[in-house]
């Protein structure tokens, strides 16, 4: 067991919280079994975000593991086309982040799962090197099935990947699950060449949580669920990304299925946010003094 306690939000660092829901020595029924389990959620009063402050993480891993054999129902709404989904994406990435397909060498997809994404990826950058991550051994036999050998089965925060840095990096539905996402960002830093492209989806839990009277399931998903440790505000996510080099591309929000999800797309300019501001003002200054 490990247990997890925090004190300042992952995102403004502000200790000023509330407590919005605490489940102590609640049970749930997992792997045949009921599991103890500890969950307790803020919210920031200082930025708004919602995150996760105790829980205890023993079986975060063997979820990802079991749910790879799982049907597509318990990972994917069944009633979705992920060829549909993932082109729909990757063609908004690619138009968003004016891409050239040339240029695009190596990509990689964090917690790649049954590799729907990395296919996709392949055939639309076909001459590039595609890589996943997963903590299942399950996702190379799914990879290998879809023509992609290069799935590495482990954890990303100890994977070096070979020295390979990567022109893309695609994280769906992963940062919610992290329980420091600062490590995370650095480790995504480290492995992304400069201007090169990430792309993250979450839930879009403000407006899941707003609509919950609609969708009481989706809410108690989203929400009560322990596995889910942050529920993000856009803007509030792209600031945070911002101040680990990154610019802004672009971002939406859309239905997945019955799913509310954020997409956003930021590129590496080395830049924190307070550097990106001071090159802006440089910029519009300039262009005064032109006029």
């Amino acid at each position: 067991f490990m247990d997890i306690s925090i004190n300042n939000c992952p995102i403004c660092q502000s200790t000023k919280r509330e407590l919005i829901l605490d489940f102590n020595k609640s049970l749930q029924f997992i792997h045949n079994k009921y599991i103890s389990f500890r969950m307790s959620k803020y919210y920031c009063l200082f930025c708004g975000h919602i995150y996760s402050a105790e829980y205890n993480n023993s079986l975060l891993e063997d979820h990802y593991k079991s749910t790879r054999d799982a049907k597509e129902g318990l990972i994917y709404n069944e009633l979705e086309d992920l060829d549909v989904t993932f082109i729909d994406l990757i063609e908004w990435m690619h138009i968003e982040g004016n891409i050239k397909s040339s240029s695009i060498k190596k990509i990689l997809d964090i917690g790649c799962g049954k590799c729907d994404l990395l296919r996709t990826f392949s055939l639309k950058y076909n001459e590039a090197e595609c890589f996943g991550i997963d903590y299942s051994t399950k996702s190379m036999e799914y990879g290998k099935g879809k023509g992609i050998e290069n799935i590495i089965v482990g954890d990303i925060y100890s994977e070096s990947f070979g020295g390979h840095k990567f022109d893309i990096i695609s994280a769906t539905g992963v940062l919610e699950h992290q329980i420091d996402i600062s490590t995370f960002m650095q480790k995504v830093s480290s492995l992304l060449n400069e201007h090169g492209l990430l792309i993250i989806q979450v839930p879009d839990s403000l407006s899941i949580l707003n609509g919950y009277k609609a969708e009481k399931s989706i809410f108690m998903h989203d929400i009560c669920n322990e596995e889910h440790l942050h529920h993000f505000d856009s803007d509030n996510l792209i600031k945070y990304i911002s101040n680990f080099g990154y610019e802004y591309v672009n971002h939406r929000s859309k239905m997945r299925g019955m799913w509310e999800i954020t997409d956003i797309i930021m590129k590496k300019s080395g830049l924190n946010i307070s550097e990106q501001i001071i090159q802006k003002k440089v910029i519009d200054n300039g262009i005064k003094q032109f006029e």
